[in-house]
């Protein structure tokens, strides 16, 4: 299968920069050069894109729950979770730069009885066509350790539609899965506790497939032509309002998943 517009520029990009090597050989500066490889893509990327969210969290109150309704463009996006998972969130200043604000997501216990979806954390863009290429990208940190839970991560149509599941292991290996009863699927690499990463996940449904991209200065890992998930494409709404959605498996201790930044964007 081709690759993707998107993952063609990130390519190059990584190429024309030489990433790997920059990262690698300023561990001091890691979280510097991976700021700058982000910006570049961000502007060498999206002028030919379509915003369909932005979350980064400046406006909210550290301590506090972020707000669902997220300010300036685009306009229809939004966080969403539900109160009984309230206790799992907390807007934190930045690890690596206390003049900026995340979100904390812990996987404390809840406050009541809650399955099925309402259970997740989303964040769900503005209704869009989603019969072109869509880019799920998010910045963040993990706190992990080995007794604790696994992280899924699922970029959907935004009616349950699920095109990508991700799981980030309590060990820190990541797994695309592709059977969503077990859980099961291809290990790409590992992302280790406390480092900056970037997703760049692209669902193409034209092209039945995924791709994945993740920046992080240990080394980017790469794995593109993906089957969807859900492979029968006929089943996607469209319009559509993708959307990424984050949930422990068990809600019991401590992990923690600092996010820094969320963007979803559309192919023009």
């Amino acid at each position: 299968m081709p690759v993707p517009w998107l993952h063609k520029q990130c390519i190059a990009i990584k190429d024309k920069f030489n990433i790997k090597s920059l990262v690698m050989k300023n561990s001091n500066q890691s979280h510097l050069v991976l700021l700058v490889v982000t910006s570049l893509m961000f502007i060498g990327l999206f002028s030919g894109c379509t915003g369909i969210l932005k979350a980064t969290f400046q406006n909210d109150t550290i301590g506090a729950l972020p707000d669902k309704t997220l300010p300036g463009n685009p306009t229809g996006d939004a966080i969403s979770y539900a109160a009984e998972i309230e206790t799992q969130l907390e807007v934190v200043a930045t690890p690596s730069d206390a003049a900026k604000k995340s979100l904390r997501y812990q996987s404390v216990p809840v406050s009541g009885s809650i399955g099925g979806h309402g259970s997740w954390l989303g964040f769900r863009g503005k209704s869009t066509n989603f019969a072109k290429p869509v880019t799920f990208i998010w910045t963040a940190q993990k706190i992990f350790n080995a007794s604790g839970s696994d992280l899924n991560i699922d970029c959907s149509d935004g009616s349950g539609v699920v095109a990508a599941r991700i799981r980030i292991l309590k060990t820190g290996d990541v797994i695309l899965v592709d059977d969503i009863a077990t859980g099961k699927g291809t290990n790409i690499g590992s992302i280790p506790n406390n480092e900056r990463h970037t997703f760049m996940l692209t669902v193409d449904l034209p092209n039945e497939v995924y791709n994945i991209s993740v920046l992080k200065p240990s080394g980017n890992i790469v794995n593109n032509g993906n089957t969807l998930l859900t492979e029968n494409t006929a089943l996607f709404h469209n319009p559509a309002n993708p959307s990424v959605s984050f949930r422990y498996d068990v809600f019991s201790s401590s992990q923690q998943y600092i996010i820094d930044e969320v963007f979803i964007n559309r192919r023009n």
